[in-house]
């Protein structure tokens, strides 16, 4: 414990003269170091310890008179050693014979983190004292209400064109244009600027001074930063509220205009751009700018709304106060908190658990960014060494109340800690080893359990025999081909073929009594084994311009990419068929050769779902599946894994001869996520009426059980090594 500026216990101190002292609700006071711009939230007894050094005292002497104020909270001539030492760290105390503060810099400056690096500032004076006038404009209720009129008809013009918006921005973050990044990059610098103007204007405007403003590193990314503490020195919470609310002010103005200006524009880069400005203006506030969880400005409005100025020290306290004073085995003297322990412990572990997952989410989007630009080498250095940081920082704060015990306790301060990690440590291994239900999410969708294609064997002209949707028995006419050309060749073949069967008997029997027709008529004969052979030929592809159902089911029309041409026209000559080649209107179309001109597909349905790489090796065949369909969702269906293989890739998809399973992947990535490449056969064990071909839903694969560790692990594994396999 050190003494106050290097005085003994029985040394005189005092207060500084020429600070600040603001009074604020429940009897304690903020203070305001002029020298070094710093501020101090102090509470009753702080400040009555502070005002009764307003001339030289002896600690001793301050003692006594503390537990005359304070009897029934006394405390020993250590304690108010240990507050005036507090006090004295903060440079509110000088020692009895000075007369003046010494000048001393402030703590804020040069603060270095892993992930909050601030860097040296400027004196924003001279640049607010210009903009003074546009401070009082905008800050005023004509100002207010102006904008909130232009607000009010902006949204109203907007809400009709939600849909259009957001194609749009959906489509310019899938677009990858360079240019727009760039754009989006400088939007976003120049609008967190624009914000923290509105916080220095609004701090001016209310009576206050800022002094320091410059930029900070959050996660190595530059954001800007203004120093308007002084708005503590506001007696009045509703002038508090203005300035906290200054930049989220100035940022709906951006907002705003826009979006406007979005309404306005042709579609383009400059409309695009306008439209992921006023998306950045508006939904980064509201998420990051207005959330109390970080120290932006809606954890300040709500600690001034609170009554909590300092409510993340406070709030910790609540929730590690009692652990740290067990730890330490000391009793010090403890400030009441300003607002129900229980309240602010909640406070306290929410915010730690929101700060836990931005700081993995920082750590992920780094990595990822380093491998997308080939540095994954780097990406995974960095992650670890800000681990390691973590871990070294929380290692030490889990000392500090060792450290801060009386010297002939530590030994049972650092058991005590040791039992509480100990303790810590089995209740998480029993947490994390208890035994969940293994699911896999992924959508699916129905098809049916067997289908034939049916397409055209040769070219010709198509008569179709069913309708689409009909359903038909195995071996059933569907459709049929008709070639003119080869069917007037096989007519013609025929009579040949029949006019020599009659010359060839004729020379059989002249020959018994005219041995020189021998060779004439085996000449023949031989012509007329050629001709039968041909047409025999001709014959059986006359047979197969007959297409018949290989099962039993229903006449589907082939998918939307086998479409012939848009118009009833080609550009030849030849009719062409519209919509499907088996429609009523297409009789005598002209089909090309291998033309898909339909399905048979079975009335047993079975749903396809496509799987990653890393969820192929817990599945297996028999495995229980459940499967709620989109138009259906309060219906779970269940089934069971009938067969699991590779999905076809995007090139044997493309092929002209794919197969209708893989033809049905094609369509199927759309709606599935990228990366899938496993497919896995679910045979339902039940049917509703909203189950038909094509229908979309979520299926969800039980693969047994495991413990939450391994669920963590096998979502970790998934988000930090995307290519890697299951084990």
């Amino acid at each position: 414990m050190s003494h106050p500026r290097g005085n003994s216990s029985d040394g005189a101190v005092q207060a500084r003269p020429d600070l600040v002292v603001t009074a604020c609700a429940g009897g304690g006071a903020t203070i305001k170091d002029p020298v070094s711009l710093e501020y101090f939230r102090l509470g009753p007894r702080e400040l009555w310890v502070l005002r009764s050094l307003a001339a030289p005292t002896p600690v001793a002497e301050l003692r006594r008179r503390f537990n005359e104020r304070w009897s029934d909270e006394p405390i020993s001539a250590g304690e108010a050693l240990a507050v005036c030492a507090t006090l004295s760290e903060c440079g509110l105390l000088v020692q009895g014979s000075e007369a003046r503060a010494e000048a001393r810099p402030s703590r804020r400056r040069g603060r270095v983190s892993p992930f909050v690096i601030q860097l040296p500032g400027f004196d924003p004076t001279p640049l607010l004292d210009r903009l003074g006038g546009m401070g009082r404009a905008l800050f005023s209720w004509p100002a207010l209400w102006c904008v909130v009129a232009v607000g009010l008809l902006v949204a109203a013009r907007l809400a009709g064109r939600v849909d259009t918006a957001a194609a749009e921005l959906r489509g310019a973050l899938e677009s990858g244009d360079s240019r727009l990044a760039w754009a989006f990059v400088a939007a976003l610098v120049l609008t967190k600027v624009w914000h923290e103007l509105g916080h220095a204007l609004a701090c001016r405007r209310m009576g206050c001074e800022c002094h320091d403003a410059g930029m900070v590193l959050l996660a190595l990314t530059p954001c800007a930063y203004c120093d308007v503490s002084d708005a503590w020195m506001l007696a009045s919470r509703r002038r508090r509220a203005v300035v906290a609310l200054g930049g989220v002010y100035f940022e709906a103005l951006v907002a705003i205009a826009a979006a406007a200006v979005w309404l306005v524009l042709q579609p383009g880069l400059s409309r695009t751009l306008a439209l992921m400005t006023a998306v950045l203006a508006s939904v980064s506030t509201l998420a990051v700018n207005l959330n109390p969880l970080v120290r932006f400005d809606g954890y300040y409005l709500l600690a001034d709304l609170w009554g909590v100025p300092n409510l993340h020290e406070q709030s910790r306290r609540a929730l590690w106060g009692g652990l740290r004073r067990w730890v330490s085995g000391a009793t010090p003297i403890e400030e009441p908190l300003d607002a129900p322990r229980g309240w602010l412990a909640a406070y306290a572990a929410l915010s730690t658990a929101y700060l836990a997952f931005v700081i993995a989410l920082l750590l992920w989007a780094a990595r990822q960014l380093a491998a997308s630009v080939g540095l994954k080498a780097l990406g995974d250095t960095v992650v670890v060494v800000l681990v390691a940081w973590l871990v070294i920082g929380l290692a030490a704060a889990a000392w500090r109340p060792v450290g801060a015990a009386p010297p002939g306790r530590r030994l049972g301060a650092g058991l005590r800690l040791a039992s509480l990690v100990v303790l810590g440590g089995g209740a998480a291994a029993v947490l994390l080893g208890l035994r969940l239900e293994q699911t896999l999410l992924s959508p699916c969708r129905l098809q049916p359990a067997r289908a034939a294609v049916l397409a055209a064997p040769f070219a010709g002209d198509l008569t179709s025999l069913v309708e689409y949707g009909q359903r038909v028995e195995a071996g059933a006419a569907v459709a049929r081909v008709w070639d003119a050309d080869r069917e007037a060749h096989r007519m013609e073949l025929r009579e040949q073929l029949a006019a020599t069967e009659a010359r060839v008997a004729a020379l059989e029997r002249l020959s018994v009594s005219d041995h020189s027709l021998a060779v004439q008529s085996a000449r023949e004969t031989t012509r007329l084994a050629e001709l039968r052979r041909q047409s025999a030929t001709l014959d059986r592809l006359a047979g197969a311009g007959t297409l018949r159902a290989p099962l039993a089911g229903r006449v589907l029309p082939p998918p939307a990419e086998s479409a012939g041409p848009a118009g009833p026209l080609s550009a030849g000559p030849l009719p062409r068929w519209t919509g499907a080649p088996l429609d009523a209107e297409n009789v005598g179309c002209v089909v090309e050769a291998g033309e898909e001109l339909g399905a048979v597909a079975s009335d047993e349905l079975r749903a396809v779902v496509l799987l990653d790489q890393q969820d192929s090796g817990l599945v297996g065949v028999g495995d229980p599946v459940r499967v709620a369909l989109d138009r259906d969702p309060g219906t779970v269906l269940a089934g069971r894994v009938e067969a699991v293989a590779l999905a076809a890739s995007e090139h044997a998809a493309a092929r002209p001869d794919a197969s209708s399973d893989v033809a049905l992947e094609s369509a199927l990535r759309d709606p599935l996520r990228e990366g899938a490449t496993y497919r896995v056969w679910v045979r339902l064990e039940e049917s509703t009426p909203a189950c038909q071909s094509g229908a979309l839903g979520q299926a969800r694969i039980v693969t047994g059980d495991e413990s939450i560790l391994g669920w963590l692990g096998r979502r970790a594994r998934r988000l930090l090594w995307p290519g890697a396999a299951a084990g």
